[in-house]
């Protein structure tokens, strides 16, 4: 677990489990020496922000990193232990009916949408 500067805990999460267009720093790599020793190579240090481009059902994995895109397989990406990004959303978003603004929840990580049925 990490304790960022606001206090709470935030829980670490495989890399393979976040969804498309997520940034999440990176924390540790928890593999084999070999493994391991690939994705460090490969530019997966702790401390640096990755962002899943896509994932596709049971396919490759595309991540950014800097000014990279790397593909791994699934099983590669579950080694990779992250901590979700909260996302910057300082304007308003544009949807199909306009324009619509959010209001701070009670965690500075969460913003609330009033009147929306899905967001994801």
């Amino acid at each position: 677990m990490i304790m960022p500067s606001h206090g709470k805990p935030v829980s670490t999460v495989p890399l393979a489990s976040l969804l498309g267009g997520t940034r999440a720093q990176l924390v540790r790599v928890d593999a084999a020496t070999g493994v391991r020793a690939r994705l460090v190579a490969m530019g997966f240090r702790p401390g640096v922000e990755v962002r899943v481009v896509s994932r596709s059902g049971r396919g490759p994995f595309v991540v950014a990193m800097d000014t990279s895109r790397i593909v791994l397989g699934r099983g590669m990406a579950r080694h990779i232990l992250v901590t979700p990004l909260a996302a910057a959303l300082n304007s308003p978003i544009k949807t199909a009916s306009g324009l619509v603004a959010g209001v701070p929840g009670s965690d500075p990580a969460i913003t609330a949408f009033k009147a929306i049925p899905f967001a994801a």
